[in-house]
């Protein structure tokens, strides 16, 4: 590990003195309420070929001196946190030799060796604390190899970012000067603007006492940001986008993928951006001269980078927008309100929290005292996580972003780079994929040899719906095919046509030895067999649209592993639908979209068997027979469905029965349903009696919905004292109840007989399209059967042109419900109207 041995330590005075006309600085508020922490900033250089150490440490001696005479409250000491006695106390400088080559500090895998060319403890630590003396502290650190390092370090109650890179640039010029007309011209008048307080408040501290945090530098090429800043403006309104504010949103977008890895779950953030506000202040004037905006992400939609550069603006132009009108006391208030609002929203935990700060502009790439340009800029890192601070890289063009984290977080990157690749799967989008890889070396590699998923989806990124077929399957083929051992697969274009079928082949042959699950709805030209081609030994689910299937041949073509298969929009013949299955022997999940059945003979039946089949989803399909033989099946769903017969033959083990809008004039289920934990059935024709005598069996079942059915028996009645009786353990009923034609007879479907309670029923959902007296003693009367009801939620239509007597009765149903509600005030009551 690299030690350092100081060689000398002195206070060097401003030269000349400091006039009695300047030895009285007020802080401005915004000095006030800043931080007491001290800035860093480094530079470090390959060896000077026409320096020597003596040489360059009397430079630096020089010139520190006279530019301390301009910056004259830069030698000084704080009083009172009021303002600055101009003493003439001057700054610490330190003359430091490190035990090891530069190579060391500069290929160390974290940024965090290079606190060695700074003072020790000093980089962020209190400026005004009794142990140091200086405002302003220089470090000169000579290697073992003849590179050396120049550290300033600024306190923060006179300088922000911009002040304290100013500083440095005069400090480089004045070391430049040879003829001595270098008159560099700060101006100390931020008290002008922003106006001291006379008692100052005590402000919170935002840094947690004990965070062990770790940093580390990443480069965005030119060209990377480029191709951020093309993303952003080709799916957004936004037209420039700064390559600060695409290179904010895509580390912000990485860093909440590194949480939501860590917690399992999307956490809510609030990312903290620091403003210049030079302009419309005076570029010479020092000093704190900054305000904090912040954007909010409150779901995962948020963090896409159009939708947070967006974010980002908005935010910037609002906190203008804000200050444009404000007085003195109102800047002051808001500047020391949003310091407490963070601290008060840091202790809560409910966001997690990011900070950014950017140098870029300020020059922080030209620190050259004459030896030549540094090989890097940089700082320490924060004494808090989730730190981002941006600056320009050596070619200017470029930028440099130094990343605090913790070190739990931290330890996910610097993990194997399979590790890496992992978290870059999480980010699933083709595109972000790309541009992340493009940040770094690690990350490149990460996507080349260990990136397990990749997605081309014209939803996640509409772009591609501009792109031709041709340069799309380019696109395609060379992203893919930089990936090895890809594991998850997902082609979703619904704005393309077909593609070439030898391309497709292509990529499936590619992929198929190492492929678990394919996502895939284009056509091809000419038509392939996706199922001959993509790979059976590993495939664990398949989603297939808008292809055909044809010559299933189950004795060779087994797909081992297949648990999951969706077809949707496919045309298959009822045969090929049923030896498919049969070659998936661990089949569990199964769903048909719309397929088209090709039958071989007038009547159009289905027959499918699986002894593994677990659910199954049908929707759109129009038969004459469908039947299933399935002994493990658990789930069964039918929605928008025609069929003449539906027949299950199983075991006894479904659990969920679900039916949406579907006709069917016989439906067997058999034996399946003595088990029954769901059932939910809406828009469906029932002949109670028979549905019920279906479903009777079931007294295990906790969820029971009725919703809009109709009954083959006008005269039919759904009654509640049979479903307390039949169903002891039912916690959740849903019911929507009808009328008969005749609304004066008001004779319900769904009658109140009997005095069987429903103890478990903690959810009562009730519906209905008319809302009169009727419906309240409806309500009223169920209420009265659920003694320990938790949550009532009711639905009801109401038409956009009302007439005076629907007002009059929607206004009396309300009347009733409120009084009605107050007997159960431990009843969270919802309305939901259409």
């Amino acid at each position: 590990m690299a030690s350092s041995t100081i060689l000398s330590r002195k206070i060097i005075k401003p030269s000349p003195s400091i006039p009695s006309s300047h030895r009285h600085y007020n802080l401005s508020f915004r000095d006030q309420t800043a931080n007491p922490a001290y800035l860093p900033i480094a530079a470090l250089y390959s060896k000077p070929e026409n320096h020597n150490i003596t040489q360059i440490s009397h430079i630096l001696e020089t010139s520190l001196s006279k530019i301390l005479f301009f910056y004259y409250p830069f030698g000084g000491q704080i009083k009172d946190n009021k303002y600055v006695d101009c003493n003439d106390i001057g700054a610490e400088y330190f003359n430091v030799h490190v035990n090891c080559q530069m190579s060391e500090i500069l290929t160390n895998p974290y940024n965090d060796a290079i606190e060695i060319v700074f003072p020790q403890n000093l980089a962020w630590s209190n400026s005004l604390s009794k142990e140091r003396s200086s405002l302003v502290v220089v470090q000169l650190s000579h290697f073992d190899c003849g590179g050396v390092a120049v550290s300033i370090c600024v306190s923060h109650k006179i300088a922000d970012g911009y002040s304290a890179c100013k500083f440095l640039s005069d400090l480089i010029s004045m070391a430049r000067d040879d003829e001595l007309n270098f008159q560099p011209s700060p101006q100390f008048d931020g008290a002008l603007f922003f106006p001291p307080l006379h008692n100052p408040p005590p402000m919170p501290n935002v840094v947690p006492a004990t965070q062990r945090c770790v940093s580390k530098m990443y480069n965005f090429s030119s060209s990377s940001l480029f191709k951020l800043k093309d993303i952003v403006s080709t799916n957004s309104q936004i037209q420039k986008p700064s390559r600060i504010e695409v290179a904010t949103a895509l580390v912000h977008k990485c860093g909440v993928h590194v949480s939501m890895a860590k917690l399992g779950v999307f956490k809510p953030t609030m990312l903290f951006h620091v403003m210049n506000l030079r302009p419309p202040i005076p570029l010479n004037t020092m000093g704190n001269a900054n305000c904090l905006f912040s954007a909010t992400a409150m779901t995962q939609d948020n963090i896409t980078l159009p939708n947070y550069v967006a974010q980002l603006q908005k935010a910037k132009q609002q906190l203008r927008y804000e200050l444009k009108d404000m007085n003195t006391d109102q800047l002051a208030s808001h500047a020391i309100q949003k310091i407490k609002d963070i601290a008060i929203i840091m202790k809560q935990d409910a966001f997690d929290m990011y900070f950014c700060t950017s140098l870029c502009t300020f020059g922080s790439h030209k620190i050259d005292f004459g030896w030549g340009s540094p090989i890097r800029v940089t700082q320490v890192k924060q004494p808090m996580k989730n730190q981002f601070i941006f600056m320009d890289d050596p070619t200017g063009e470029g930028i440099n972003v130094l990343i605090t984290l913790t070190e739990a977080d931290t330890d996910m990157d610097y993990l194997p780079v399979e590790v890496v690749g992992n978290i870059l799967s999480h980010l699933g989008a083709a595109r972000d994929v790309i541009v992340a890889s493009a940040t770094c070396r690690k990350w490149r590699e990460a996507c080349q040899k260990h990136l397990h998923t990749l997605s081309f989806n014209s939803h996640d990124w509409p772009p591609y719906r501009d792109l031709s077929t041709s340069r799309l399957e380019i696109l395609i083929t060379q992203t893919l095919f930089q990936t090895t051992h890809l594991q998850g697969l997902s082609i979703l274009m619904d704005d393309v046509d077909e593609f070439s079928a030898s391309t497709v082949v292509a990529w499936l042959m590619y992929t198929r030895e190492s492929l678990q699950w394919l996502f895939y709805n284009v056509r091809t030209n000419p038509n392939i067999n996706i199922l001959d081609i993509c790979g059976r030994q590993k495939l664990e689910m398949l989603v297939l649209a808008h292809n055909s299937v044809s010559g299933v041949e189950p004795n060779y073509q087994r797909f081992l592993c297949l648990k999951s298969l969706s077809l949707s929009y496919v045309s298959i013949s009822a045969l090929d639908l049923n030896l498919l299955l049969t070659a998936c022997p661990k089949i569990e999940i199964l769903a048909l979209v719309n397929p088209e059945i090709a039958m071989s003979d007038a009547q159009v039946t289905v027959e499918l068997n699986s002894t593994t089949l677990k659910s199954i989803y049908i929707e759109a399909i129009s038969l004459d027979k469908f039947i299933l033989e399935a002994d493990s099946l658990e789930n069964l769903h039918l929605k928008d469905c025609a069929l003449e017969l539906f027949e299950l033959v199983g075991k006894g083990t479904l659990k969920y029965f679900k039916i949406d809008d579907v006709s069917i004039i016989h439906l067997d289920v058999g034996e399946s349903v003595d088990n029954l934990e769901t059932v939910d059935v809406s828009n469906f024709t029932i002949n109670w009696s028979k549905f019920y005598q279906m479903i009777s069996k079931s007294s295990t079942m906790t969820s029971l919905r009725l919703w809009d059915v109709v009954f083959d028996e006008e005269d039919e009645i759904v009654d509640v004292e049979t479903i307390a009786l039949c169903f002891p353990q039912l916690n959740h009923l849903a019911v929507s109840y009808d009328l008969r034609d005749d609304l004066r007879e008001g004779i319900l479907h769904y009658g109140l007989q009997g005095l069987s309670l429903l103890e478990n029923v903690n959810v009562l959902e009730l519906g209905s399209t008319v809302i009169n007296d009727i419906f309240t003693q409806w309500v009223t009367g169920l209420l009265q059967r659920c003694p320990n009801l938790t949550k009532l939620v009711i639905h009801g239509v109401i038409s956009e042109t009302k007439t005076h007597e629907e007002c009059q009765m929607l206004a009396n149903f309300t009347s009733s419900i409120v009084q009605l509600m107050r007997r159960y005030v431990h009843v969270d009551v919802q309305f939901e109207f259409e």
